[in-house]
């Protein structure tokens, strides 16, 4: 299989391959009498390995760890740590996808914390934000007034920041300019 096969066989790009090879994470395929790259169908295995193991949130460090234990000769060696479907090699492999299992569980713990002090935050600064739009508390005795006729209304004037040009949440009476 040639490069341009295994590649869209496995859903990645050429280039993917090549990346992936020069990174260790494939065996260094076999080449043609003209120089062509020339695979197995063991190493689209590999491919398919990488891409899951990707969807899973392993670094490609963490790959290359796993590929290791049967597939991708270790550098020290020259051959993988074990046999595929060997007691051991699964065991090895289940201890990787655990230790995986815990940092995702830690990562999700912290990103919890993270979003429940955004929220908290957001809460905070939604209420400044309404104290703003309106300065003067509701049902208080200088947010009510009595207009002509004699009936309550809301006024909020002027505004609390301190601005005397500043009319959020003024009445439109006192809009008016007042020099």
């Amino acid at each position: 299989m040639f490069i341009g096969e295994i590649a869209a066989e496995a859903g990645v790009s050429v280039q993917a391959v090549r990346f992936y090879e020069r990174r260790g994470l494939m065996r260094r395929a076999a080449r043609s009498a003209s120089g062509y790259r020339h695979y197995d169908p063991v190493d689209l295995d590999i491919l398919k390995t990488i891409a899951q193991c990707q969807d899973f949130g392993f670094t490609l460090t963490e790959i290359r760890e796993i590929l290791r234990l049967f597939w991708v000769p270790d550098p020290k060696t020259g051959r993988p740590c074990h046999k595929p479907n060997e007691a051991q090699c699964m065991v090895d492999a289940c201890a990787l996808g655990e230790k995986k299992l815990a940092a995702l569980d830690a990562e999700i713990a912290r990103m919890q914390q993270s979003r429940a002090a955004l929220t908290t935050a957001l809460a905070a600064m939604r209420a400044r934000v309404e104290e703003r739009l309106d300065p003067i508390p509701r049902n208080t005795p200088q947010a009510l007034s009595v207009s002509n006729g004699g009936e309550l209304r809301e006024v909020s004037d002027p505004c609390l920041c301190g601005d005397e040009h500043c009319r959020v949440g003024a009445s439109p009476e006192s809009n008016i300019d007042r020099n």
